[in-house]
């Protein structure tokens, strides 16, 4: 794999922590308020009526909410 072979921070970061081995998840609906099926519908929505033909997402934490992806790697996020 590509980023077994290149690990660019790790050459500058000598005591860097192991990165983390956990799975993701799904949030169940009941915490995250609503499905990410219908977050995706109200992004459609909105994007219809501006007009956008693109949304670019860059924030893991943006990411994970539209999706409802959870993980277990980072302590109190």
């Amino acid at each position: 794999m590509l980023e077994d072979k290149y690990d660019l921070v790790g050459e500058i970061w000598k005591d860097r922590p192991s990165l983390p081995i956990t799975e993701v998840f799904i949030l169940d609906e009941k915490y995250a308020g609503e499905s990410f099926k219908s977050k995706l519908n109200k992004l459609r929505e909105k994007m219809e009526v501006l007009k956008a033909d693109k949304h670019v997402l860059t924030s893991l934490d943006d990411i994970a909410w539209l999706f409802n992806i959870r993980g277990r790697d980072i302590k109190n996020n």
